[in-house]
């Protein structure tokens, strides 16, 4: 599905985090509507990626971190969307891990869907 911006005024930040995506750091931008990922290829030589996300078009998972002395990372949230239009059928979209805490993160979007 393809999302469009409409305007600047329709699409102010809310919430502006930090991310962790895989070994990549970047930052997410919350708005009434959407979920914005600019994350650094390659940090050292530049570049980055975006993804778009619709607030109603994907489902957030918390995700327990893994307890490991090597991994000391906090919860991370996944993203899932319906695939192929079979309500039954989830596929992960997207996976990171916010600087504000994923139970936060995922309660700020709640909030927001509760208000939409």
């Amino acid at each position: 599905q393809t999302d469009e911006i409409h305007s600047a005024s329709d699409e102010v930040p809310l919430l502006i985090c930090n991310v962790l995506v895989g070994n990549s750091t970047g930052t997410c931008y919350v708005t009434h509507s959407h979920i914005l990922f600019q994350t650094q290829l390659l940090p050292l030589l530049g570049g980055s990626k975006v993804h778009l996300f619709s607030l109603m078009d994907v489902e957030v998972t918390i995700n327990a971190p893994i307890k490991s002395v090597l991994s000391p990372l906090p919860s991370s949230i996944s993203f899932t969307t319906i695939l192929g239009g079979r309500k039954s059928t989830r596929e992960e979209v997207y996976n990171f891990i916010p600087s504000i805490g994923a139970r936060r993160f995922a309660k700020f979007l709640e909030v927001l869907r509760d208000n939409a």
